[in-house]
């Protein structure tokens, strides 16, 4: 699925033996569904999203970015770490890239492993949660770190558009929680939107008066309440 022209995972070397791990001397391949169960790291290089919203492209070279940045940092555990490769969106086919992530998704996560999706716009968050859904039963709750709702009205899917997309789908099952929203970067509609869907969300302010365990306190609260978590990060918040 890679279109990278050279690996991401290269980096010091210490020398042998766990005691040197880092991530770009353990990382491995996922070729076949039957490895043992780890943490699966899978690509979504896309500008697609973006551009649609209106927004400053150049995304897409995110997991490419992201994957360098780890590469160097060291390993303390035992938790196999893979590489599936990057879905990349050619072109304007979003949606396409969206049923290729799904699949992947529901695959990897059927499988026993733990999925990071790296993005990407926030477009990345709906074929993210759609795979999940496919793979897995009981609640779903999902957290966004994020300045935005993403609960966009429009007539395609855009980076703006992914959390309305997965309330669409999902109905009254739809559990969303936002931490770290900018009232001056979120109209009036939006949130009534939130509002009208029984999103949770609190807002950037209101972080910041908070303490870090009490803001971790109000994530516990929602990941106790489902039986799966899907976590969002959006680098703006």
């Amino acid at each position: 699925m890679s279109d990278f022209t050279s690996s991401p995972w290269v980096g010091r070397n210490d020398g042998p033996g766990p005691e040197h791990a880092r991530w770009h001397s353990t990382i491995q391949d996922l070729d076949e569904l039957d490895d043992a169960p780890g943490v699966a790291l899978i690509g979504f290089a896309s500008d697609e999203g973006v551009r649609r919203n209106h927004g400053r492209t150049g995304a897409s070279r995110g997991p490419e970015h992201i994957m360098s940045a780890l590469a160097g940092l060291a390993v303390h555990h035992d938790t196999p770490l893979y590489d599936v490769g990057t879905i990349t969106v050619h072109h304007t086919n979003l949606e396409g890239g969206h049923d290729s992530l799904s699949s992947a998704v529901d695959a990897l996560i059927s499988k026993g492993h733990t999925v990071i999706v790296l993005g990407g716009g926030h477009e990345t968050a709906f074929g993210s949660h759609r795979g999940l859904r496919r793979a897995t039963g009981g609640s779903v709750g999902i957290i966004n770190i994020d300045a935005h709702f993403d609960l966009r009205v429009a007539d395609q899917p855009t980076s703006g558009t992914p959390f309305r997309q997965i309330a669409d789908i999902t109905g009254k099952d739809f559990n969303y929680t936002v931490f770290g929203i900018s009232r001056p970067n979120n109209t009036r509609a939006l949130f009534n939107e939130a509002e009208k869907l029984g999103v949770s969300y609190y807002t950037d302010d209101e972080l910041a008066s908070m303490t870090p365990a009490q803001a971790a306190g109000l994530i516990r609260e929602v990941a106790a309440g489902v039986d799966t978590l899907h976590l969002s990060i959006d680098l703006d918040a």
